[in-house]
């Protein structure tokens, strides 16, 4: 099978970037200034410790939606053993390896910040309480830092295995990519159409 593009050059492609620009602006100017506005101003009964966590999650929301929106911007439809993506710093020419390491590095943000503030939203829940699930502070860190590492971890492998196929330029060539090629965006290519890709080989 070939990569398929057709329908995404005619029809999608631009009505994805097009979205992708406007949403987070819409964010940006209601949603995350509402949210500051409830956790900075109107919520004093809130425990400090859980407004933090919510405000250093809402920031790594906001980190996140610049990278995708702006810096990176990929194309979310894109088929398996392709990556394409026209922000600034892919127009920039930033190599392929942190442009992957950018995207990912706002995703385990999010998630790692997200994870800690649900699970101390469940421990001041069941501080009270005699549960199985009531965990010591120190325990808790061990599980934060599991986490966190494991995260890392993830994102590393994404960034070691973002090289592409021996015969890219050949691909690049072709017109089922060619007009990617010309948008001017950074286009990464784990494998060609029914081959094993390199990112596969390099998991096993």
């Amino acid at each position: 099978l070939r990569y398929g593009l057709e329908w995404d050059r005619d029809y999608l492609v631009d009505i994805v970037f097009t979205v992708n620009s406007i949403l987070p602006i819409i964010s940006l100017l209601t949603i995350y200034p509402a949210n500051f506005y409830l956790l900075t101003i109107d919520g004093p009964s809130m425990k400090r410790e859980i407004r933090v966590w919510y405000i250093i999650n809402m920031i790594c929301f906001i980190t996140c939606d610049l990278s995708f929106a702006v810096f990176v911007r990929p194309y979310f439809f894109a088929p398996y053993g392709l990556f394409y993506c026209e922000g600034l710093m892919s127009r920039a020419g930033m190599v392929k390896p942190l442009l992957m390491g950018a995207l990912g590095t706002g995703l385990i943000m999010v998630s790692t910040s997200f994870f800690i503030l649900m699970m101390r939203l469940h421990q001041l829940t069941v501080a009270g309480a005699n549960s199985m699930w009531k965990l010591s502070y120190a325990v808790q860190l061990i599980i934060y830092a599991s986490v966190s590492v494991i995260c890392v971890l993830n994102l590393s492998g994404f960034v070691i295995f973002s090289t592409d196929v021996d015969n890219y330029d050949e691909l690049l060539e072709g017109p089922e990519l060619a007009w990617m090629k010309h948008r001017g965006g950074s286009l990464l290519l784990f494998g060609e159409p029914g081959k094993i890709s390199r990112f596969r080989i390099g998991l096993l």
